[in-house]
């Protein structure tokens, strides 16, 4: 009798303790970046993809209906990725939003680059997240999908793309 209690004492705790988790870890599908820096890693129609930039000339803004990052790179000389990001809703610290239009232009230097110079939309299931400022990796983490390019963007690409910006250090 006292083993069956023990038992079901050890089960009950066992199932508290998975159904507890500390809130203010990241979601694994979103990546972490270092202070400075916008970062984003992948898979382009079976290329690898790792850029790492600064995150100087860049920002992002919201409204009561949507939000959107933007970067400006003063010296386009074709070594620095360009991505713009509008999202709706409006997010809050540790929430994602939908992510409704994204280009990302890719480098044109180095020519190894995957899909060098190219312009890339994300579209269906590409997520934005304004991370809470407790975890410390980024001001938003994004997950671009259902990437096309080409003229209007009309020719599909497999894969995915994941990054991530930091300006702050909180």
């Amino acid at each position: 009798m006292l083993t069956s209690r023990l038992t079901f004492a050890s089960l009950t705790l066992a199932v508290i303790l998975a159904g507890c988790s500390d809130s203010s870890d990241t979601p694994s599908t979103f990546i972490a970046c270092d202070l400075g820096q916008l970062h984003v890693e992948g898979d382009i129609d079976g290329m690898p993809v790792n850029i790492t930039q600064s995150s100087e000339n860049s920002g992002f803004g919201q409204s009561e209906t949507g939000g959107g990052f933007w970067m400006d790179d003063p010296f386009p000389d074709g070594t620095r990725m360009n991505l713009s990001i509008d999202w709706s809703p409006s997010i809050v610290d540790g929430a994602t939003s939908n992510v409704t239009t994204a280009t990302l232009i890719m480098p044109s230097q180095p020519t190894t680059v995957a899909l060098a110079g190219q312009t890339l939309c994300a579209g269906s299931g590409s997520q934005i997240r304004i991370p809470k400022k407790s975890e410390k990796v980024a001001d938003l983490q994004f997950n671009l999908t259902s990437l096309t390019g080409g003229t209007g963007c009309g020719e599909a690409h497999t894969g995915m793309v994941r990054g991530c910006w930091r300006l702050s250090a909180h």
